[in-house]
């Protein structure tokens, strides 16, 4: 890589590129928080670290989590939330609310599509962790759903906003790295710890039990996809997902 095209690249890297700054915007941005559990409030520490967001709105089933979550706004400073609970339907009574322009969903993955069909209806842009949908009619469905209201949903697919994936997209735009032909990529993850709550079955693990092959398979994809400018030009045909025998879960529950 010749002098010129090394600076340039360390001076785009430096200065956050991929970023997009909030804080000229005249006006803030209005966030939901529906689910404030461990992934909830990871998402809204990064909110509130952001100029010109403001976390209007929390809601969870989980007392101690909800009033967590309004704590933490408060301690930066800022008005404290609405606060929505006591049920697995408050999230709708959120989503009426008329000062809030987008939602953050960090909630168990049944409830993921359903609540992001119903925020892009309520004309709230909707960020959805992953997996986004558990079945193909709900894909279709958030699909349909955005196409008919107009109103975005995103994937909030946090591997391709790391440093590494960023970096590593940076090196391809500036052609580092020549032309990209073949990606490899996959998904580990220890859940031993997740797998049991006061005795019984996690959300998480009820889901482990019906189904198999990667149930991430948008962490590796993701990056690998702006890589390669999938849908971007090109696009995927078709995907297989597979997995070994689940030994090391089973051994575990033993």
């Amino acid at each position: 890589m010749g002098g010129m095209r090394r600076r340039r690249f360390m001076e785009m890297a430096g200065a956050g590129s991929f970023a997009a700054p909030l804080s000229g915007a005249a006006t803030p941005v209005r966030v939901g928080l529906i689910g404030a559990g461990r992934r909830g409030t990871g998402l809204l520490r990064i909110l509130l670290n952001i100029p010109g967001v403001q976390v209007t709105a929390v809601c969870d089933t989980n007392a101690d989590n909800l009033a967590a979550a309004a704590a933490a706004v408060g301690e930066k400073g800022r008005k404290l939330p609405e606060r929505y609970g006591g049920s697995p339907e408050a999230f709708r009574k959120l989503l009426a609310h008329d000062d809030l322009q987008a939602v953050i969903i960090a909630t168990p993955w049944e409830w993921h599509a359903p609540m992001a069909v119903a925020a892009m209806k309520a004309g709230k842009y909707a960020g959805v962790e992953v997996p986004a949908a558990v079945t193909l009619d709900e894909c279709w469905e958030l699909v349909n759903t955005s196409e008919q209201t107009g109103v975005p949903c995103m994937l909030l697919e946090n591997d391709c906003f790391g440093d590494g994936a960023l970096m590593a997209l940076n090196l391809v735009r500036q052609g580092v790295l020549g032309e990209i032909v073949h990606c490899e990529g996959g998904y580990q993850h220890d859940i031993r710890a997740g797998i049991l709550r006061g005795g019984q079955l996690s959300w998480r693990a009820r889901h482990a039990l019906k189904r198999n092959g990667d149930l991430y398979p948008t962490h590796p994809a993701g990056p690998m996809a702006w890589w390669s400018n999938i849908n971007r030009g090109d696009r995927f045909v078709y995907l297989t997902s597979t997995a070994s025998k689940s030994r090391g879960i089973n051994h575990y529950i033993r």
